[in-house]
């Protein structure tokens, strides 16, 4: 038996329907009576309250068959949603009542995706939702009775109850709530002509939120911005930019607004799942036309997003963004900060035809950075040669390399499978340089060593505390040792950071600095120590930390790193567990220098604030005096 026939005649073979009659407390029926100024009484077809005889058994399987006594209306006072049509109102404070949150039954589903009628909460309807909430929330207009339903998986969202909230200060109410599937909650909008999603026809809002995440894009870029991040909590929500490593809260939003905000960055992606998951961790990337197509003006080439799931319904958005690289002489790592000799060890890596060549370092160290420059560069200074990358998903251009996308699937596993089916795929395409995105399990670095192994070259990144960890990382993911410890395999280690460059007509002299007590007594004196006839060239930001204004004295960021390509020895004494001995050896017979005294190096020539070291790359107490006086020494030409 269908919907309709059952709202509006009964079920066969039961009880003859009961009329009863609808009556109106006397304000509303206004001082004329029945038919004053509300007009009159309601026609019979609008009457919805009903009785059945209880003694029999109910049929199953129909939208209403668990409705005692009643339509879904019959507790609706003061009017009903047809008199609502008509111009009436509720006179009378609405009684919710416990809706019933069930999944259908085969035929009601059925019933449910053949409706073609209005729904009460579209953009025309007469109680619209934003377009957030439409995705998990449809209010279908049934013939008396309004049927709700709601994404299963999306039950609990914020824009869920919102809705229901506002459909209840309307003076709609429901008997039953269906939990279904987010398909269905988008088929229903579609048969009423309301399209979601990046084709199709878009609500007015999403055509706003667009705009304003192209404007918040802009703001970001102009202020060099690293990362967009977007905290969305239970009612309010802050965004919050990364300028310099450094974490600003920029402005405060709706959550809902938020909500719409992260959702419509989703829908303008190029490489992403095919549906927005707001429980869900996802990634997504935008890429450059797309971003031209909404009039962005600003220097960035793509956007990576990451999108995670907060406690209590909430949602984290992080919006990487990736800047256009000039083409030029200067494209290279030389820039970037590293010393001459680590830029002369860089280039030697790039010499060689097959190997593993690693960047290490955490989020937001410059490491793709330095992958794109260094390949870019080497695309220009060899021709002829086959380059792929593996990237989830690419982030910058590399000018005459075949750049292969992998997309985040459904989940971790799924991701890492696509990943490593992607890096099988490119050992069979003919390459002479392979670079992969990141080794992120044990199969992609078989993989990486496998690929090195049979005449390639590769380059990748890894999250490792320094460039010696890098070893110990990959015997962690069950890198056999005879292939980390084969100079041939394991040809390039290198470990970065980040550090503030200071504003050049706002510092002030390592005196000046001491003297306004900007470093602890003991570090002033043991600075002096390692530093000698150096220390005068030290410069400081000239704020103290607490200033309210102290970041304001920094502006753009620097590479401090440490550079190893290794010899049999080096790699010897690492496979015996000899780390320090590895270390040693590498800095008296190799000139290594580590990422804490390359800070240290920096320091002495006035780049860097000594702070900036303290606080993101280690304590300079801990370097050795006699590794100053050899840095000092070779201060020039280092």
């Amino acid at each position: 038996m269908s919907l309709l026939s059952f709202l509006t005649g009964g079920l066969p073979g039961k009880a003859p329907v009961k009329e009863v009659k609808r009556t109106r407390t006397p304000e509303a029926q206004g001082p004329q009576g029945p038919q004053g100024p509300q007009g009159p009484p309601e026609p019979p077809a609008v009457r919805r309250a009903v009785s059945r005889d209880s003694s029999k058994p109910r049929k199953s399987g129909s939208i209403d068959s668990s409705r005692k006594s009643g339509s879904i209306d019959s507790s609706r006072k003061g009017g009903s949603i047809d008199s609502l049509r008509k111009g009436g109102r509720p006179v009378q404070k609405v009684q919710h009542r416990q809706s019933q949150v069930v999944e259908p039954s085969p035929e009601e589903l059925t019933e449910i995706k053949e409706f073609s009628g209005n729904i009460i909460t579209s953009p025309s309807g007469m109680v619209p939702i934003s377009p957030a909430q439409m995705q998990f929330v449809a209010l279908l207009d049934f013939p008396n009775s309004p049927v709700l339903i709601v994404s299963k998986s999306n039950a609990k969202q914020h824009e869920v109850s919102t809705a229901k909230s506002l459909l209840r200060r309307r003076g709609f109410t429901w008997r039953k709530e269906f939990l279904v599937g987010l398909d269905v909650v988008r088929s229903a909008y579609e048969r009423s002509g309301i399209f979601m999603g990046s084709s199709g026809e878009v609500p007015m809002q999403a055509v706003a939120m667009e705009k304003a995440f192209i404007n918040l894009l802009s703001e970001a870029a102009a202020l060099g911005t690293s990362d967009i991040h977007i905290f969305v909590r239970r009612y309010e929500a802050e965004v919050k930019f990364r300028v310099d490593n450094l974490l600003t809260r920029v402005k405060d939003m709706t959550a809902i607004e938020a909500s719409e905000l992260c959702q419509s960055a989703f829908n303008m992606a190029d490489a992403s799942d095919p549906t927005y998951m707001p429980n869900e961790q996802q990634g997504a990337r935008i890429n450059e036309a797309k971003l031209k197509s909404l009039n962005f003006k600003g220097d960035v080439q793509s956007l990576r997003l990451q999108f995670n799931p907060l406690a209590g319904g909430g949602r984290h958005m992080v919006a990487r963004l990736l800047y256009n690289q000039k083409v030029g002489s200067n494209d290279d790592v030389d820039t970037l900060g590293y010393t001459k000799s680590q830029i002369d060890q860089i280039k030697k890596m790039r010499r060689r035809p097959v190997g593993v060549n690693v960047i290490s370092g955490p989020t937001g160290s410059g490491k793709s950075t330095t992958l794109q420059r260094g390949l870019t560069a080497l695309m220009r200074e060899k021709s002829g040669l086959a380059t792929l990358t593996i990237e989830d998903p690419p982030e910058y251009i590399i000018e005459g390399a075949a750049q292969i996308p992998v997309t985040n699937a459904q989940t971790a596993e799924e991701r890492a499978e696509k990943f490593r089916a992607a890096i099988a795929g490119a050992l069979r395409s003919d390459p002479n340089i392979i670079m992969i995105g990141e080794i992120r399990d044990a199969s992609s670095a078989k993989l990486a060593f496998e690929a090195a192994m049979t005449g390639h070259a590769v380059w990748t990144t890894l999250h490792a505390n320094d460039a010696v960890s890098i070893i110990d990382r990959l015997r962690d993911l069950n890198v056999e040792l005879f292939k980390l410890c084969d100079p041939s395999n394991m040809s390039g280690l290198i470990g970065q950071r980040l550090v503030r460059r200071s504003v050049k007509d706002r510092e002030i002299s390592f005196e000046e600095g001491v003297e306004r007590e900007f470093l602890p007594v003991e570090l002033v004196k043991k600075i002096r120590v390692l530093c000698g006839d150096k220390t005068s060239g030290i410069r400081f930001a000239g704020a103290n930390e607490l200033d309210p204004d102290y970041d304001s004295y920094f502006s753009g960021r620097t590479v401090v790193a440490e550079v190893i390509v290794p010899d049999q020895e080096f790699l010897d004494l690492m496979r015996n567990d000899s780390k320090a001995k590895a270390i040693k050896h590498w800095q008296t017979n190799l000139e290594g220098l580590t990422m804490l005294e390359h800070g240290l190096l920096r320091v002495m020539r006035g780049e860097v604030d000594p702070r900036e070291i303290e606080s993101n790359i280690g304590f300079i107490s801990e370097i050795e005096d006699e590794r100053g006086a050899w840095i000092r020494e070779r201060l020039d030409r280092l």
